[in-house]
């Protein structure tokens, strides 16, 4: 089980399986970390009190507008919050730079 391997191992194997798009961030990446969640269980995922999609996916807006957290986590550790997730973030991403993601319902 990966589980078992060191955080630097599992670090090494998610950036070796990076889509080719991205393989250059291989050359930027900076530092991981692993949190193992084996064994748990987590009723509500994010913790109490429930935090905003905005708290959740960026935890410094003011010191670091451009730190952006996905994760399925976050919402129910499953492949559609992981996708949620990851659209929220592309949404704010992309409100930054003065685009429009095509994804919401906003006008």
């Amino acid at each position: 089980m990966l589980n078992n391997f060191q955080d630097s191992k599992l670090i090494e194997k998610a950036l070796a399986n990076l889509p080719k798009s991205f393989l250059s961030g291989q050359k930027q990446f900076l530092e991981g970390q692993v949190h193992r969640w084996v064994g748990t269980i987590n009723a509500l995922p994010g913790g109490r009190p429930i935090k905003s999609l905005e708290e959740r996916h960026l935890p410094e807006p003011k010191n670091h507008p451009f730190l952006f957290v996905v994760e399925d986590y976050l919402f129910d550790s499953t492949m559609t919050g992981l996708m949620h997730s990851s659209n929220f973030v592309t949404t704010e991403i992309l409100k930054q730079l003065g685009m429009r993601s095509g994804l919401t319902k906003e006008e």
